[in-house]
């Protein structure tokens, strides 16, 4: 509950502060309510209103739509009207408390306001009267429509709180597994919920589909901090209690998205837009579930599903799905030492699956030693993954996985990935020749025109005119440029950078400045659930040295008919598990396949 105020000035002063009400030019405006309502502020009478309407709110914890000014009592003759209504329902049906205010305490004030409050209590059926003359206070229960002569056996000590009725809350984080924490979700569940809040917000295209994105992100963003920073033994406040009206759930799940902006003021800028009915939908669908605790594939897959009904096409972006960010990564294998990015990281699946990957590692080799683990797995997600997106909505996205897990957020850059290194922002240091490994998809089918870009490439107009290239092509060149030499990297590239007669150059070019690890052909349907028919194969290079010769060598050639689900995106056979037991026995020489 808010502090107790002595004065009507100092109501009045955190009214202003906290929004409830705004003076200017003389007159008082009652902001929150169903209808604005605005009254000359130098009347004293009023004042002690404006007191009244701050008190209810911050005080007593009634929600400003159900408050209503100037009530007009029926069959009352000469009329009165109430001073302040506080109805207990959204329609304005039922009366729950009644307030007649005075400018002062004097005498004859107060047996005005008992005569006037009580008879339109009585006729408004309400259950309790509030009487405020200047600084005094009387609370009465009128539920039983006392007379006048008998109000006095009818005082109270003050009105109840939210209608007498203690919010009650189900949703507390617990240190063990518990009935009453928040629960892990499977992907059908989570597709459902993700949908159900698209629909909400998008409302049938009223809404522009990124705008709707980004305050669906807002209100998943302030869900995961309410997660993350609740005390062990605390209720979560990304809940609706018993009692709460939508206006009050609006209220709290912006708050939380205050102090997770200034928490995180990198993520988010913007307050939330929507309404607080549409707030209150949105916690109701997804207060019950862990969005942090929830599996790193399940999220990533329902993630990127609502993510695709926004921006598929949009720069040539089809998400990765996860199966093939899993396995590219295990192929290659980063540990904690090394530096990883991905200059095209989408949602950021190939840094939360390298992290993930460095944390069963981490987890394992030093079991038991708590602090050592936590130190190397915050090292690695804070200095030593980076990723660079183009388009900032996703880049958000990437963001907010990333403070779920560990954190590293701050090292997703928001820009265009082929830029020269000047360009990027010098707080992240990214630069050539610098990183052990480069995971990415890159967008396919999007050409750059720009000749200041494709001047920096070879593969561009560095050394012949060209007026356009394919962005596919740039980045293979841009990721061997970030790596270090001898560092490696795997990539998703359309066949025909393999096979075109006409891209031989292309492949020229990887062949004099890396080794080919490793080439893994997928299935025409790999990449049809995410909106895309490609055709294409995994790539895994080793940067050369310098000097270096390789001369003949063998390159591990597979082809995957199975990568874990069909065209529809059902379940299916997965041939990744028995490609990457071949592939460590051709590291480790045994040709035995």
């Amino acid at each position: 509950m808010a502090r107790e105020f002595k004065t009507t000035e100092d109501v009045i002063a955190a009214g202003k502060e906290k929004k409830l009400i705004t003076i200017r030019d003389g007159r008082i405006t009652y902001e929150g309510m169903k209808e604005t309502k605005t009254y000359k502020f130098a009347n004293p009478e009023e004042q002690v209103r404006a007191r009244v309407y701050v008190e209810l709110i911050d005080k007593y914890k009634y929600p400003p739509d159900r408050i209503e000014m100037e009530v007009y009592p029926p069959s009352r003759a000469p009329p009165y009207p109430a001073d302040v209504v506080v109805y207990e329902d959204d329609e304005h049906e039922n009366v729950f408390i009644v307030v007649e205010a005075k400018a002062d305490s004097s005498e004859r004030n107060i047996e005005i306001a008992k005569r006037e409050g009580l008879g339109n209590a009585n006729l408004l059926n309400t259950k309790y009267l509030l009487l405020v003359c200047g600084e005094e206070e009387l609370s009465y229960d009128v539920s039983s429509k006392p007379s006048l002569s008998s109000l006095e056996k009818h005082i109270i000590s003050q009105i109840p709180p939210k209608y007498g009725k203690l919010p009650k809350y189900k949703f507390k984080k617990e240190r063990e597994k518990s009935f009453f924490d928040l629960r892990y979700a499977s992907l059908n569940e989570l597709n459902n919920k993700f949908q159900r809040c698209h629909n909400e917000i998008w409302e049938g295209g009223k809404r522009d589909p990124a705008v709707s994105f980004d305050e669906m992100s807002k209100l998943m963003f302030s869900k995961i901090y309410d997660e993350r920073f609740t005390v062990f033994g605390d209720y979560y406040r990304y809940q609706i209690g018993s009692h709460e009206s939508p206006s009050v759930i609006a209220e709290r799940a912006k708050e939380l998205y205050k102090e997770a902006q200034r928490n995180e003021p990198e993520v988010f800028k913007a307050p939330i837009e929507l309404s607080d009915d549409m707030v209150f939908r949105i916690v109701e669908i997804l207060q019950d579930i862990s969005l942090a605790k929830t599996d790193l594939d399940s999220k990533g897959r329902a993630v990127e599903k609502i993510l695709g009904k926004f921006f598929r096409g949009e720069y040539g972006q089809y998400f990765t799905p996860r199966q093939i960010v899993e396995f590219m990564v295990k192929m290659l294998a980063p540990n904690a030492r090394d530096l990883v990015i991905d200059p095209a990281c989408g949602s950021g699946g190939f840094l939360l699956y390298s992290l993930n990957l460095v944390r069963e590692r981490v987890n394992k080799d030093y079991e038991g030693d708590q602090d050592t683990i936590k130190d190397i797995i915050w090292r690695f997600a804070n200095k030593q993954i980076f990723g660079i997106e183009i388009n900032d909505r996703i880049a958000r996205v990437a963001m907010m996985d990333m403070v779920i897990h560990e954190d590293g957020h701050s090292n997703i850059e928001c820009a265009n990935a082929l830029q020269h290194f000047e360009d990027f922002d010098p707080r992240r240091d990214i630069k050539p020749n610098k990183y052990d490994f480069v995971f990415t998809n890159p967008p396919f089918g999007a050409v750059e025109k720009d000749q200041k870009v494709l001047e920096l490439y070879e593969v561009g107009s560095k050394n012949r005119k060209r007026k356009s290239q394919k962005t596919e092509i740039l980045f293979i060149e841009r990721c061997l440029d970030l790596l270090r030499l001898g560092g490696k990297m795997g990539i998703v590239l359309p066949d025909g950078i393999l096979t075109n007669s006409s891209l031989k150059y292309v492949r020229d070019f990887i062949e004099e400045n890396a080794r080919i690890l490793a080439v893994v052909s997928l299935p025409q349907q790999t990449f049809v659930p995410s909106g895309s028919g490609v055709n294409a194969s995994l790539l895994f290079l080793q940067k050369k040295r310098e000097g270096e010769d390789f001369g003949d060598y063998p390159i591990f050639m597979a082809i995957a008919d199975h990568v874990g689900y069909d065209a529809t995106g059902r379940p299916d056979k997965n041939d990744f598990p028995k490609i990457l037991e071949d592939w460590r026995r051709f590291k480790d020489g045994e040709r035995k396949f």
